[in-house]
């Protein structure tokens, strides 16, 4: 395994405090309600939330949305829906589509994170899987970068971040 795809505790510490167009994009796989605050985590003691500037992906979304052999439209399609629930409602601009499209292009890195660093790992497995049907489907749509996607995983993920008393929570947004 690359270490230079692993981030640590500081590194995700210091990716909070840039600017969220300058940082890595935090994608978190614990369920929703969890990420929001609303539920409580299954280990005594520790706070649910979720990391400033982060976004919800429940890893159950990527597992239940498509059928084998993989339908990548409607992978493609929870995806979108997820990065923006606005563009679902027809409304605003289409911030979803164009950030999945940046990140299959590799022009926003990605930290994946979870409850315990297991989960992440679908959220790495779903952005290439559809990298690699995107390019071979759509190829001008993620081909204008220079075509390497930047999946960072966070592997001591919630459990560590939360334990962590100095560790900055938000409960109740997104």
């Amino acid at each position: 395994m690359d270490p230079s795809i692993i981030r640590s505790y500081e590194q995700m510490l210091e990716n909070i405090k840039r600017d969220p167009g300058d940082a890595e994009l935090v994608i978190d796989a614990r369920p929703k309600a969890r990420f929001m605050g609303s539920a409580p985590e299954p280990w005594e003691g520790l706070p649910s939330g979720h990391m400033p500037n982060s976004v919800s992906i429940p890893f159950t979304e990527l597992l239940t949305t498509h059928e084998y052999p993989h339908d990548m439209e409607k992978l493609r399609q929870v995806l979108i829906d997820l990065l923006d629930p606005k563009e679902r409602k027809g409304t605003g601009k289409a911030k979803g589509t164009e950030y999945l499209n940046a990140i299959l292009r590799g022009e926003i890195p990605i930290v994946a994170t979870c409850a315990i660093g297991m989960t992440a790992c679908i959220i790495w497995l779903a952005l290439h899987e559809l990298r690699a049907f995107m390019h071979l489907d759509r190829g001008a749509e993620v081909n204008e970068g220079d075509g390497l996607m930047r999946i960072a995983l966070y592997d001591e993920s919630w459990t560590g971040y939360a334990r962590r008393a100095e560790s900055p929570i938000v409960v109740s947004a997104q």
